[in-house]
């Protein structure tokens, strides 16, 4: 079984996600938060039941914006945060192998992210 997501924007830099607040530890932005409500609300395939139940395998395709350097490991924890909050998976600890790369970008393309989960 696959299950196939996109994503039409780039989740904020990992250091914007959480921050520490006196009293209840890391917490989620609101920029981080805005942007995961958004890819939630768009991507109606993300609602329903739980796709994954069990261990499972993620490939996380990603055009690259612009030519900007950029850490590509930054978009991992957003990413399947959001596989968990759309319902997709359980919890992201079900993921037992995990890839990501850099697809080259075309003239017409904008950035997007393609996730793939498979049993």
């Amino acid at each position: 079984m696959s299950y196939v997501v996109t994503i039409d924007a780039l989740p904020p830099p990992l250091s914007a996600c959480y921050r520490n607040v006196a009293g209840r530890g890391r917490v989620k932005t609101q920029r981080y938060t805005a942007w995961a409500n958004r890819q939630l609300m768009i991507n109606l395939n993300l609602r329903g039941e739980i796709k994954f139940t069990d261990e499972v395998g993620v490939h996380i395709g990603v055009i690259r914006p612009d030519k900007r350097k950029r850490d590509l490991d930054n978009l991992l924890k957003p990413l399947c945060d959001l596989l968990v909050a759309g319902r997709v998976l359980v919890d992201d600890s079900q993921i037992k192998c995990l890839s990501i790369m850099w697809h080259t970008r075309c003239d017409n393309d904008r950035p997007e992210i393609e996730i793939s989960v498979s049993k």
